[in-house]
């Protein structure tokens, strides 16, 4: 007969704010910004130094319908491919971190805790695209979502959230007697137990450095 044992506690993660995701996005918006503008004058230098500047002036003249189309596609294809590259690209060899998820300390981590991929992350970004066009009803969906879920996190099936290990989480109780303890030694009390959110079904990369501490431990 095996003996009986305690099920596990569940293990807590901590998901990103919207507002941690905001500026996050805006520091990497700012980023895709200043890429543009760099490589705009790098190529317009290179055209300059080989005296293709001329040729390609020519080409997308405005003042006619084909000129003024290609002139606007090349810019837009342009703007495009480097957004593409930035996000999919950094997010795929980052493990899922970007310029402004590095400055807010946050990651986007698949439900079932493994390094997300190249497939993943396109996939994500072209879901990013969709839930902003439809008047950023997928992004404010993280406002309501209990596990901070955007439309396009759902596509792709990943989480945001803060960079740092999670917490076991006792529940209410154990959260109260925690705190009661501190107060009674004259120490304040700790936050991160209070703080802590489910992290789901799957576990998190988060979850995972718990699981190891403890194993460690034990």
């Amino acid at each position: 007969m095996k003996p009986k044992t305690n099920p596990p506690k569940t293990l807590q993660g901590q998901y990103a704010g919207f507002v941690s995701r905001l500026v996050a996005y805006v520091i990497d918006l700012l980023v895709v910004i200043a890429t543009i503008i760099i490589v705009g004058i790098t190529a317009d230098l290179i055209l300059r130094f080989f005296r293709l500047s001329e040729i390609i002036d020519t080409l997308l003249t405005s003042g006619n319908a084909l000129g003024d189309a290609l002139r606007f596609l090349t810019y837009l294809g342009s703007i495009a491919f480097i957004s593409f590259s930035y996000f999919v690209l950094i997010w795929t060899f980052t493990a899922g971190q970007s310029v402004g998820k590095v400055i807010m300390g946050v990651r986007i981590v698949p439900i079932d805790g493994t390094k997300i991929t190249i497939w993943r992350s396109i996939v994500r970004y072209v879901a990013f695209l969709f839930s902003a066009i439809l008047l950023f009803l997928g992004l404010l969906w993280v406002l309501i979502s209990d596990n901070r879920q955007g439309w396009h996190d759902k596509v792709a099936r990943t989480y945001v959230i803060y960079d740092w290990p999670a917490r076991e989480d006792d529940g209410v109780i154990g959260r109260l007697q925690d705190n009661l303890r501190y107060i009674k030694r004259g120490r304040r009390p700790s936050r991160d137990r209070s703080s802590a959110k489910k992290v789901g079904d799957g576990e998190s990369e988060a979850a995972a450095t718990v699981k190891e501490t403890k194993s460690a431990q034990g």
